[in-house]
């Protein structure tokens, strides 16, 4: 007994012993505070996580899907930082031929994003982010849609 809660306590105590830094994340620019949207990221290399993003589609009248996506970003310098996301998808029907039933759902391709700080211009309140973005194919469920 004693020890199943140890094991439930041990997280827990690990979090709180974690040591704490200031954290960087979204983007400020001289006066200029540049935040990240739903629809367009924030142009600095920054320390954040999304937990989690949920879409609810219904374009195509014959089929629904449902997506649930989380991503991680980490600085390794003050200008390189590298994203990685993954998300979860429902549809109904299939979207691979193949795929026996009415639905399918499974993780979609994991991509990665590999981001550099170019210019952060105070003085001028601008900001420029060069990046690269990989969706590494295979590794994703065919019956969701992933691509090869």
């Amino acid at each position: 007994m004693f020890s199943r809660i140890l094991c439930a306590a041990l997280p827990g105590l690990a979090l709180l012993l974690m040591p704490v830094g200031e954290a960087a994340a979204h983007c400020f620019v001289g006066a200029r505070f540049l935040p990240a949207t739903l629809t367009t990221d924030d142009p600095c290399v920054a320390d954040e996580m999304s937990l989690p993003t949920t879409l609810w589609s219904s374009a195509n009248p014959l089929a629904r899907e449902n997506d649930v996506e989380v991503d991680f970003s980490k600085r390794i310098t003050e200008n390189f930082g590298i994203t990685v996301a993954s998300t979860w998808t429902f549809v109904r029907p299939p979207a691979d031929a193949a795929t026996f039933g009415t639905s399918a759902s499974g993780f979609m391709n994991l991509v990665s994003a590999f981001q550099y700080q170019v210019l952060k211009d105070p003085q001028h309140e601008f900001a420029w982010l060069a990046g690269l973005v990989v969706e590494w194919g295979g590794t994703g469920a065919m019956g969701v849609g992933a691509a090869p």
